[in-house]
């Protein structure tokens, strides 16, 4: 192969070869492109369990009074499932932006139900990283596999909202965005 691409070059004219190498150019450096698009939002992989593990990419949502208070999250989802049995808790992941400089106290998610309002707590609060001087915060948490199903199928209809309160008593509630209903639902596919 590569003594055809040589004898290739050997007749070819000067300036057909510059065209050539940077169309090569060009198209190596596209196919090197990393940037998650429309179609990457949602990663699955096999675990070392045999079960398909899902993988929702950081998502942006938006407290409930962003025109006040500017405050927004970025939100991620990492669980397991076997065909539609989910079977490990999720980790979910949430970077808040937000003027408090406060550490989170607890976290939740408010389920607006046909019945009526349900809260599913989200357990072992850990904060990753923290910048009070931008006022960031990234923190981990834990959201019990029994309610995985139940939290991404609401949020998915926009009928959850992810609850934070702050050791200080600051309460932010976040909604679902046009995005992560969109991000969900491409899990649901998989």
């Amino acid at each position: 192969m590569i003594w055809a691409i040589s004898i290739f070059f050997m007749f070819m004219k000067k300036k057909i070869k510059l065209l050539f190498v940077l169309g090569l150019i060009l198209l190596a450096l596209s196919s090197c492109n990393t940037t998650p698009g429309k179609f990457d939002r949602v990663m699955t992989s096999i675990a070392g369990t045999g079960n398909l593990k899902h993988y929702i990419r950081p998502t942006e949502i938006r407290s409930v009074n962003y025109a006040k208070d500017k405050a927004y999250a970025l939100i991620d989802f990492s669980y397991q499932k076997n065909n539609q049995d989910y079977v490990s808790d999720a980790y979910t992941n949430f970077s808040i932006n937000y003027k408090n400089s406060d550490f989170v106290e607890s976290s939740s998610f408010i389920l607006d139900t046909e019945e009526d309002a349900e809260t599913v707590k989200l357990f072992e609060i850990t904060t990753f990283d923290r910048d009070s001087s931008r006022g960031y915060i990234r923190i981990g948490t834990i959201l019990k596999k029994d309610d995985v199903g139940k939290v991404l199928k609401l949020l998915s209809m926009k009928k959850a909202k992810l609850r934070i309160v702050f050791v200080n008593k600051d309460v932010l509630i976040f909604e679902a965005s046009d995005d992560l209903v969109e991000s969900i639902k491409m899990a649901f596919q998989r």
